[in-house]
């Protein structure tokens, strides 16, 4: 099986299936569980991402009006070449840099850009894992933190600084 970044393969399943299972026992047992599925769902991709869309219709992606109805195999078509690109052009992956620091910086255009993609992401995961039996409460992951980072990232510093 191919394993490519932001392909969907066994490896994005094995975890899933391992917790919920885990879940399941512990809910059986009469435990309380929250389930949350933590997403990759921030960073430089999504600047190659960004980048390889400037090319192509958000809407109709989707939308399901491209490659048989298939949204998620057109976006991972659109970051492979825009990966590939980046990797044979400098200037190319400079500006999937800064579409991402763009992204992080709060550019609305490129956060409603994500924001969608996330949601449709999460919907057609939603169907995989229901297919599956499994189950979460929750979608979470890197994005939850923005820009926010950068501020623990600080207040750390300091309590370290002022340590000593």
């Amino acid at each position: 099986m191919e394993c490519n970044a932001m392909h969907v393969s066994c490896f994005y399943f094995m975890q899933p299936q391992t917790g919920n299972f885990v879940a399941n026992i512990t809910e059986a047992v009469g435990h309380e569980v929250i389930r949350v599925n933590w997403l990759g769902d921030w960073g430089t991709q999504f600047g190659l991402l960004a980048a390889g869309l400037e090319n192509h219709d958000l809407d109709d992606i989707l939308n399901n009006n491209g490659d048989n109805g298939d949204p998620m195999r057109k976006l991972y078509d659109v970051y492979v070449d825009a990966n590939a690109k980046a990797e044979a052009d400098e200037n190319y992956a400079a500006e999937a840099k800064q579409a991402f620091a763009n992204l992080e910086a709060g550019d609305s255009r490129l956060r409603g850009q994500w924001e969608r993609i996330r949601e449709v992401t999460v919907s057609i995961l939603q169907e995989v894992y229901a297919r599956l039996n499994i189950r979460f409460d929750h979608y979470h992951g890197e994005a939850m933190y923005g820009t926010s980072t950068v501020s623990w990232l600080k207040i750390v510093r300091w309590s370290y600084l002022s340590a000593f």
